[in-house]
């Protein structure tokens, strides 16, 4: 009977003790920050992801790497996002959306080849020889957009035909700039357009592309006015736009955003004639 008494007195007391203990505290919960980010950033974000993780253990962000055309369909849309990172030709027409935007990095576009260059490619002209077989991001993609522009500067140098060679080599077109490399490597290609930030094998070497023809591209992070946290968001900010951002940035072989004068990269309005005159992607 006393044993009973016991366990019945235990019990009530656990009950009392589980309908007296706080509830968990909101701060222990994990908050998630969205951040839409160019698919070229995809390396250093990931690092600044970690370090900024490091100091707030309760946070997990959320990235989504995605193409310049596709992110500025989502400014528009208004789709809820912290965190913006993408060229400035995006961010530029949609102050209204965005709280005023910070520059973090510039890039530039060059030339890979496979190291043992069964196309012969020496120099940016080569592209246009017979033989050569070239991948380039497509007409949605900021690589691929400013490909175009790159092959249209040249041809003040080399000619219209030179477009037209270069349209007729074109074997890939890839929304990501990841399957524009794979395409060297599995040998569909043996030249590709890339961005001077972008990862690649020993077995593969990189061409300058002439600053007469080439565009500099400077990429700004922004805070949307419609950020669902605004003030977690800022912080991470500072942190990206910061001199630990630039660290990494510079690691990933990008350039400082206020290095002199460069030409920026604009990108207009997409239609069907502006489309057809501007892109070398067939």
């Amino acid at each position: 009977m006393g044993t009973t008494r016991t366990m019945m007195a235990a019990a009530g007391l656990g009950a009392l003790l589980a309908l007296s203990a706080p509830a968990p505290s909101r701060a222990s919960q994990t908050r998630v920050l969205v951040a839409l980010v160019s698919s070229n950033m995809r390396g250093a974000f990931v690092e600044l992801s970690k370090q900024f993780s490091k100091r707030h253990p309760d946070v997990t962000i959320q990235a989504q790497y995605l193409g310049g055309t596709q992110i500025g369909d989502m400014i528009d849309q208004q789709i809820p996002a912290d965190v913006i990172i993408v060229d400035r030709s995006l961010t530029d027409p949609r102050s209204a959306l965005l709280n005023r935007p910070r520059a973090i990095v510039r890039n530039r576009e060059i030339l890979l080849v496979p190291r043992s260059n069964p196309g012969n490619i020496r120099a940016f002209r080569d592209l246009g020889n017979p033989g050569v077989r070239i991948a380039v991001g497509s007409s949605t993609a900021s690589i691929g957009q400013i490909a175009s522009h790159v092959v249209q500067n040249a041809a003040s140098d080399f000619g219209f035909a030179f477009v037209r060679n270069v349209r007729r080599n074109l074997i890939v077109e890839a929304d990501r700039e990841s399957s524009v490399i794979e395409a060297l490597t599995t040998g569909a290609a043996n030249a590709a357009f890339a961005f001077q930030s972008d990862r690649y094998d020993a077995g593969q070497i990189a061409i300058p592309i002439d600053g007469r023809y080439n565009v500099v591209s400077t990429y700004m992070i922004a805070l949307p006015r419609n950020a669902p946290n605004a003030g977690l968001a800022a912080e991470f900010i500072n942190l990206v736009a910061g001199r630990a951002g630039q660290a990494v940035f510079h690691r990933f072989n990008f350039m400082p955003p206020d290095e002199g004068p460069h030409q920026h990269f604009t990108r207009r309005r997409r239609s069907p004639t502006h489309e057809h005159r501007s892109s070398i992607c067939r």
